[in-house]
């Protein structure tokens, strides 16, 4: 069955809801959260459908301009939102079974059960 996946750029220090997106991920099993981040901080108590990818700025550079064919001039984590509509080519290794890629953690995700 394919997955949905969630690929997430994310740069410097989590923000103060990141463990309550955790949280949030532990109760959808059924979807998959890649996180690709220079954070250091990466012994957190992660849920088994979400995983935390090292990645600098220059990995990130260099692989999306062989994925987009041209050259990526950002310095910052600042300017990675302008590439959101092209992380699943970017990061196509990581989500080969991909049915279904967003690009953000902004959310905090319920699971909705069928019984209403």
């Amino acid at each position: 069955m394919p997955r949905i996946v969630f690929l997430i750029c994310w740069k410097g220090k989590y923000p103060w809801y990141f463990l309550y997106f955790l949280h949030s991920c532990r109760y959808n099993p059924t979807v998959d959260f890649l996180i690709f981040t220079d954070n250091k901080d990466l012994n957190l108590d992660l849920p088994a459908n979400v995983k935390l990818i090292p990645y600098s700025i220059d990995r990130f550079k260099a692989e999306a301009a062989k994925a987009l064919g041209f050259d990526v001039a950002i310095e910052s984590g600042y300017k990675l939102c302008d590439f959101k509509p092209t992380y699943s080519t970017i990061f196509s290794a990581f989500n080969e079974s991909l049915e279904y890629a967003n690009r953000y953690f902004n959310a905090i995700y319920l699971v909705l059960e069928s019984s209403w």
